[in-house]
């Protein structure tokens, strides 16, 4: 870990854990995989590691923390399954980390995905990943005021304030972005705060076509804190 980037908590766990049962279940041999808020990499390559086959994209708006992954993909020998761009999901807009773009890594990822990395600086989202995966910022300020001052000094702000008074913005802009790179029945598994799950259900139900909100999980203190949607 490097400072600004997000120090993972222990829920996070509990989330792969999630996202790796939904994979076995649903597709058994092989995925691809999309870690939007990548931050270190902890979801995408602790999923990788357990699933040999599988291939990942991972993007962050920051580029400290798409170094941060790209440097424990290579440090776990995963970086060959793994492509990590600078992306901001409420834009679509895509930035190239030179560090980032070695031509082999992103050759083995074009196979797989029918050249779902049109360039070197240019990424277009297909409906072609089986899961998308985020635990994005979504703290209020009200919350932020709150937080440990560890957190606030040395962690990126952008990786906590999750947008607007009721801290959903972030969470909305995955929700839409997902709807363009998930395929038919494919997964998104959202870590939210606690007051967020029935604000994302009746968000899904009011705005996202074709999205459907199929459960909130409880994390290990019991408080529904992960979020699972598919696409019908």
């Amino acid at each position: 870990m490097k400072p600004p980037v997000l120090i993972p908590r222990p829920e996070t766990e509990e989330l792969v854990h999630l996202v790796l049962a939904d994979l076995n279940d649903r597709c058994p041999s092989s995925a691809l995989i999309m870690d939007v808020g990548c931050g270190s990499g902890a979801i995408c390559l602790w999923l990788l590691k357990n699933r040999p086959d599988d291939r990942s994209i991972a993007v962050d708006i920051s580029t400290e923390a798409c170094q941060l992954t790209r440097d424990n993909a290579e440090s776990t020998d995963l970086l060959r399954r793994l492509a990590v761009h600078r992306c901001d999901v409420t834009t679509g807009i895509t930035e190239s980390v030179d560090a980032l773009n070695n031509h082999h890594n992103l050759l083995i990822v074009r196979h797989d995905v029918d050249h779902v990395l049109e360039s070197a600086s240019t990424l277009k989202w297909p409906q072609s990943f089986d899961v998308v995966v985020s635990n994005p910022p979504y703290i209020t300020p009200a919350e932020m005021a709150d937080l440990d001052p560890e957190l606030t000094w040395y962690e990126d702000e952008r990786a906590l304030l999750g947008g607007g008074p009721d801290g959903m913005d972030i969470i909305k802009e995955v929700v839409r972005f997902s709807q363009q790179t998930l395929k038919r029945g494919g997964s998104l598994w959202l870590e939210v705060g606690l007051a967020h799950p029935p604000l994302l259900r009746q968000f899904v139900m009011q705005h996202c076509t074709g999205l459907n909100f199929i459960a909130a999980h409880p994390d290990f203190t019991g408080r529904l804190r992960f979020c699972h949607l598919q696409k019908s």
